[in-house]
């Protein structure tokens, strides 16, 4: 219903209006955001690229309104799993909004946890945290220390101590997150998901799987009743459970939950993304595990061939990924086929 009362406004304005006026590139603007609602990610940058040359035209490269379109595009980047111009989007948006604005107010705050989630997924985890205590401080002095967005930036906090090691840590902000939301949200509210799910998270790296699989479950049950099967958050939650039953030593249920996971993120997203990567490897993981190693390495070297675009060489995962591919290549006796400059 959004979108179609969407494409009617434009169309109007489109009739009505010059084709350079600043209605119309506020109507290119929701227009974009209403497709990257549905997951149609090409079609919003689009919309947003004409949003953003209309308002060059109007205010000028240094403009607010131009600011949140850069970061609509880096947002939609990000659900590409296209990391490099997700990260050069956002970083313009945050150079605008520091300068015409100041540091104090919400564009700031989001952009910059936009740019810690980026961070974190590039392997720059330092860089990541020290986005999100930015966003952190300037979420605290806006709007309190009990408002449900803060809970998100305290559990982004936690996952990046979970990475270092720093599990009481993670499991302390996680709670924070969780006790807000409680306070705040109705118990079936998806952002009650989200803390299951990052609290699952965490006990899963401290080794109680049990503890987590029933975390995980709960935050499964609210994302299919807010969200439908096919849905990014579900996808997440399958994958979460999928690890989980292979630290259980599961491995049926492990790669039953990865497929459910992979099947959702390669209809949303297509074949080259982080998140199908990051299920290729999981997937290959069981298969190694259990050493049915034909298998592990075909998902290995398919993990490999996304990590090339996305990451590049000289990302830490790309490389591990790189050295299981040539371990059970050489492991099986089979040969395979990599460009010259990767095996050199």
């Amino acid at each position: 219903k959004s979108a179609d009362f969407f494409t009617k406004s434009l169309n109007m304005r489109l009739k009505t209006l010059p084709e350079d006026h600043t209605d119309i590139a506020h109507a290119y603007n929701n227009m974009g955001t209403s497709c990257r609602a549905h997951s149609e990610f090409d079609k919003a940058l689009d919309f947003y690229r004409k949003s953003i040359a209309i308002d060059f035209k109007n205010y000028g490269e240094n403009h607010p309104n131009v600011a949140g379109v850069y970061g609509n595009m880096g947002v939609v980047f990000m659900d590409k799993g296209d990391l490099t111009n997700a990260h050069d989007m956002l970083s313009k948006g945050l150079k605008i909004l520091l300068k015409t604005m100041g540091e104090d107010q919400q564009g700031v705050s989001m952009t910059l946890s936009n740019l810690g989630i980026v961070n974190y997924n590039l392997g720059k985890f330092d860089a990541a945290l020290e986005f999100y205590r930015r966003s952190l401080a300037i979420d605290i002095k806006i709007i309190g220390e009990d408002n449900p967005i803060l809970a998100y930036t305290y559990d982004q906090i936690g996952f990046i101590l979970n990475t270092k090691g720093e599990f009481e840590e993670a499991m302390a902000y996680h709670q924070k997150g969780l006790l807000i939301r409680k306070t705040k949200l109705d118990n079936g509210h998806p952002e009650i998901a989200h803390s299951y799910n990052s609290i699952g998270m965490t006990l899963n790296k401290k080794g109680d799987h049990n503890k987590a699989l029933e975390y995980f479950n709960l935050a499964l049950d609210i994302r299919i009743k807010c969200f439908t099967e096919i849905h990014l958050e579900v996808a997440d939650t399958y994958s979460n459970i999928g690890t989980t039953y292979f630290n259980l030593n599961d491995g049926n249920l492990a790669l039953k939950h990865y497929g459910q996971a992979l099947q959702i993120y390669t209809h949303l997203l297509g074949n080259e993304t982080i998140s199908v990567a990051n299920t290729y490897c999981n997937i290959a993981l069981v298969f190694d595990h259990y050493r049915n190693l034909e298998h592990a390495l075909d998902f290995y070297k398919k993990c490999l061939d996304i990590e090339l675009v996305v990451f590049g060489l000289e990302h830490p995962s790309t490389k591990e990924t790189m050295a299981n591919v040539m371990r059970i290549s050489k492991e099986i006796d089979k040969d395979i086929d990599l460009p010259d400059w990767i095996k050199n």
